[in-house]
């Protein structure tokens, strides 16, 4: 059981998706996700002193009920301290109606905290990972920042030529690059779920499950690509 002080919701709220950034030996930030009486997932943001004994609640992420209604969603994230105290997480966005009318829409959003995760603000849009009313669910970002301080986006594009994609910010997450491709051939939309990770060499290390037409049961692939050749 999670014992986070401070927190304005109870344990039976709290999902299985979660984020961490270790910034010490005993400290950290934690990034969890509640689903309060069958309404759309709220992340907030949490830090351990501890070793992870403990957590204080620090502040929510996503807006509240009250300010976004249950057909919009954010889900399953991740997080990066571009300086200290300063933190982006990117977040997996979708909504499935639009002025009072059903349009499916998946993308990717970036939320900012200069004050160490107590408040969050809207920063920017990544990139849609869907077409518009497809019947899937998106896919989820993982960000990272490079050695060179850019913040590196990858994800998967869940509609035809089914794609892993990587974008770009030298601004800490306010614009973005045009998607490069890391792979193609996907067989169909099911895929993707990236972690990436850059080697003490530089070239960035992207983990995510794949299928292809000749292998067609899901397995957990890598690309290994040098992000200096796309700059």
């Amino acid at each position: 059981e999670l014992n986070i002080q401070g927190r304005p919701f109870d344990d039976d709220d709290i999902e299985s998706h979660s984020c961490y950034l270790v910034t010490g030996p005993k400290e950290g930030y934690f990034f969890f996700g509640i689903e309060p009486d069958g309404a759309q997932d709220r992340f907030y943001c949490a830090k351990t002193t501890d070793g992870g004994k403990s957590f204080q609640f620090l502040g929510w992420i996503s807006p509240s009920l009250e300010e976004a209604p249950k057909y919009e969603r954010w889900a399953v994230y991740s997080a990066v301290e571009v300086s200290k105290g300063h933190l982006v997480a990117a977040l997996r966005r979708k909504i499935s109606k639009r002025r009072g009318k059903i349009q499916r829409l998946n993308w990717i959003d970036v939320y900012e905290s200069k004050d160490s995760g107590r408040t969050w603000s809207f920063l920017s849009k990544v990139a849609d990972t869907d077409v518009v009313n497809s019947d899937h669910n998106g896919n989820p970002p993982s960000i990272l920042k490079l050695k060179d301080g850019r913040l590196c986006v990858t994800y998967g594009f869940r509609a035809k030529p089914f794609v892993m994609c990587a974008k770009f910010s030298s601004d800490n997450g306010k614009t973005w690059s045009e998607p490069i491709i890391l792979r193609t051939g996907a067989r169909n939309w099911d895929f993707g779920y990236s972690r990436s990770l850059q080697r003490p060499d530089g070239k960035v290390i992207t983990v995510y499950y794949f299928a292809t037409p000749t292998n067609r049961d899901q397995f957990i692939a890598v690309t290994i690509w040098d992000p200096d050749k796309v700059k």
